[in-house]
């Protein structure tokens, strides 16, 4: 009678399983590596996969998602295209893909696949992320129409909530903002975004000291954001303490070197204290980095004038006019 080592007993057991089999077994080992936040042992067990059937959506999609947790965002989109490619109404891939793409800033492409999706599921994240596009582009009052879409969902959604007050709040509508800040705050008080916005608020009505406990408050939270101490630095410049308001811009800065709104505020620093080339290099600096920064356009306007570019100025501040912001500024300009 014939015997099989256990070496070779393995292989026939191998070369009998399918192809079916044998990717689905890469698709599981690599889900879990993902679960454990093992990213490049889950892209190893994903590209197997994607080796024995080019257009395994699963797995494309799940290597796309191991990819923008690790913040290569473009070249997640690129994966969840492929599985796109092979099945062009597969929600997942459709859904991370516009995911991606805001985190890329091309909150346009994010808000045509968020859409798409729609058209196919009334899905909550789907609606989240046209509302946080739709800001992110200015489009506010449409915002607010996604987070509404979102609360018909989930009445108590908290996020949605929260993100529906910062809408009304850019939309200068504080009291519609406040409300719904206190209803959440008095079921859960641990929401260091409803504190912040509460401060931006206060920050916009110019009651700076209401607006630096609130931001306070914000602070003492484990999970806080880098953006809240950027704002309570420039709730700091506007009380003219010059020394704690340049300490919380620069940490902000280190915690977080994409935000745009710490390079306003930096340049605003420099600005107060008498340094307008730094002011000019910073406050264009954030103008490039995000040119939906609040009141960016007001302030350049005003800097370029006491700097004595009037022309430059003018233009800005035609800019600030036709967006409407908030800050006023009068400079004489040629009409």
């Amino acid at each position: 009678m014939k015997r099989f080592t256990p070496l070779l007993a393995a292989l026939l057991i191998i070369a009998c399983e399918s192809v079916e089999v044998r990717k689905q077994r890469y698709l599981i080992k690599g889900n879990a590596a993902l679960e454990e936040r093992n990213y490049a042992e889950a892209i190893r067990q994903f590209e197997a996969a994607v080796k024995l059937d080019s257009c395994y959506v699963d797995a494309l999609n799940n290597w796309g998602t191991a990819l923008h947790r690790q913040k290569y965002y473009a070249e997640a989109v690129e994966l969840y295209s492929r599985a796109l490619g092979c099945k062009p109404d597969y929600l997942p891939a459709l859904l991370n893909r516009a995911n991606s793409w805001f985190e890329l800033h091309r909150f346009d492409r994010a808000l045509q696949d968020a859409t798409m999706v729609l058209q196919k599921r009334d899905t909550m994240a789907a609606y989240f992320l046209i509302g946080l596009a739709q800001a992110k582009l200015g489009r506010y009052q449409q915002a607010v129409g996604a987070y509404k879409k979102v609360l018909q969902l989930d009445r108590e959604n908290t996020d949605g909530l929260v993100n529906l007050a910062v809408a009304y709040y850019y939309l200068g509508e504080y009291d519609s903002a406040s409300t719904i800040l206190n209803k959440v705050i008095l079921k859960q008080r641990d929401l260091p975004e409803a504190w912040n916005t509460f401060g931006m608020i206060a920050s916009a009505q110019q009651k700076w000291t209401e607006a630096l406990e609130y931001f306070n408050t914000a602070l003492q939270f484990p999970d806080a954001n880098p953006w809240y101490r950027n704002n309570r630095g420039y709730v700091y410049l506007m009380m003219n303490r010059w020394d704690e308001a340049f300490s919380d811009i620069n940490q902000s800065i280190a915690a977080d070197p994409l935000n745009a709104w710490a390079y306003r505020n930096k340049g605003i620093y420099y600005y107060l204290r008498g340094d307008m080339d730094s002011a000019i290099r910073l406050l264009e600096q954030a103008l490039r980095m995000d040119e939906t920064v609040e009141d960016i356009y007001a302030w350049l306007a005003e800097v370029y004038y006491t700097a004595g570019k009037k022309d430059t100025a003018c233009g800005y501040y035609k800019k600030s006019v036709e967006r409407g912001e908030r800050k006023l500024i009068t400079i004489k300009c040629r009409s």
